[in-house]
């Protein structure tokens, strides 16, 4: 049964986040709710193609268990599965205009994600799966929060707290690079970066973001070149 349930609640998850996403759910869609609370680190609109690489790499994975079986906790499927299906409930909310449930969704998501991405798991492809996930819910949870303050009239120092957002970004990303060898978190971030850029006038957070993306690519560039080999 654990070998089915991942790819069951992928398809569920796809399947309802697309259907909410096509039409305009209560008369409002997705982007009116976020072109109404304007923040200093909303992005373009193409930062959320993201989706779609993460929505083939929940199919791939789930596929691949259902096929393959490989050995990997069931506790693990299960937080996975979990955090996907909550995923496609936090678009209630979010639709209903109901900002701090739709904070406390994204808030349990990124708990969740956060303690399987610190696991072992032994299989390459869960494990780079839920670094994608998890690497995109730290940016969502940084914009639902700067939604969440404008909503609630608390948007003072936004400046500040938009310079303070994307290093700690940035922070985790590295975090994660160091701790667990990967270079997708920091790759997340990298694209993040490039698209809040975009947006930006703000010769501040224009050259956070530009410090930041220098930085990242730095990592990437490093990860990739050959180590040097002791003679």
């Amino acid at each position: 049964m654990k070998y089915l349930f991942l790819l069951l609640t992928t398809s569920v998850t796809i399947a309802v986040t697309w259907y909410i996403s096509s039409i305009p759910l209560w008369g409002v869609t997705q982007a009116d709710i976020s072109d109404s609370y304007r923040t200093i680190v909303t992005p373009a609109s193409y930062v959320f193609s993201i989706w779609s690489i993460i929505y083939l790499s929940w199919i791939v994975l789930s596929i691949y268990i259902f096929i393959y079986r490989p050995t990997i906790a069931l506790d693990h499927i299960l937080y996975l599965g979990n955090t996907q299906m909550l995923s496609a409930l936090w678009l209630v909310p979010w639709h209903l205009d109901m900002i701090h449930l739709s904070l406390m969704v994204m808030i349990l998501i990124f708990v969740q994600l956060l303690y399987l991405s610190l696991q072992d798991h032994w299989n390459t492809l869960f494990q780079n799966t839920v670094y994608l996930f998890s690497s995109w819910i730290s940016v969502a949870l940084i914009a639902n929060t700067h939604v969440f303050l404008v909503a609630y009239e608390a948007y003072w120092q936004s400046l500040i707290l938009g310079i303070t957002s994307l290093v700690w970004l940035v922070a985790l990303s590295y975090y994660y690079h160091q701790s667990r060898q990967t270079i997708i978190p920091i790759s997340v971030a990298c694209w993040t970066l490039l698209w809040i850029l975009m947006l930006q006038n703000d010769h501040y957070i224009v050259f956070t973001c530009i410090a930041g993306l220098m930085f990242c690519l730095s990592i990437i560039v490093f990860y990739f070149l050959p180590e040097e080999t002791g003679k």
